[in-house]
This record gives structure tokens, C-alpha cells and sequence, in this order.
């Protein structure tokens, strides 16, 4: 039979967090392979800022390149401003690169 090692981060991972906005740092950020092959997802691995009970709890989203309108609220969170001209271009953001 099956010994698990829990470590604190496992512990940490476990909690659920309570829906509301939390500061955030960007611990990792990489790509791999969608489930279907046929794209690609960017992971941005956070961890939880903010004094309390979740203080510490790593988070995870992924980003998939075939709706690359969905990154928009991290790239806001990071600094970007959404101006008219950029609404009738576009922008290129780079997670990786963020000073925010």
C-alpha cells in the first residue's frame, strides 16, 4: 500500500480559497502542450500574497494560444491599460516580463 508524504505545500495547495481579489506573485511561468496536442498552454504558477489564511496558497491558470483574449484580466492586473487603440489593435503581452 501507498505512503503519502504530505508536505506543507501540499497542505497549502489543498485549502480553498475563498472567492474575492488577492495580491499575487508570479512564481513560475512556462508552456506545454494542450490535451489534444493541437495548441499550446502557458501556465502562470502564483502564490498568494496577502496576510490571513491564504497566505501562501500557490494558484495556477493556464492560458490556451487559440483564446488569447482571456489573458487580458493578467495582463491588466499587470500594468496594461486597455486605451481606444489598443481595443482597435490589439497588444502583445509577455507574462514573463512583467514588472507588476
Amino acid at each position: 500500500m501507498t505512503v503519502f508524504q504530505v508536505t506543507p505545500s501540499d497542505l497549502k495547495r489543498s485549502k480553498e480559497v475563498t472567492p474575492n481579489w488577492y495580491t499575487v506573485k508570479v512564481v513560475k511561468v512556462y508552456d506545454k502542450p494542450s490535451s489534444k496536442g493541437d495548441s499550446k498552454n502557458t501556465v502562470v504558477e502564483m502564490e498568494i500574497l496577502n496576510p490571513g489564511p491564504f497566505c501562501g496558497v500557490p494558484l495556477q491558470k493556464s492560458f490556451n494560444e487559440k483564446a488569447q483574449g482571456t489573458i487580458t484580466p493578467l495582463a491588466v492586473a499587470c500594468g496594461v491599460t486597455i486605451t481606444p487603440e489598443i481595443e482597435a489593435t490589439g497588444f502583445a503581452f509577455d507574462p514573463t516580463s512583467s514588472t507588476r
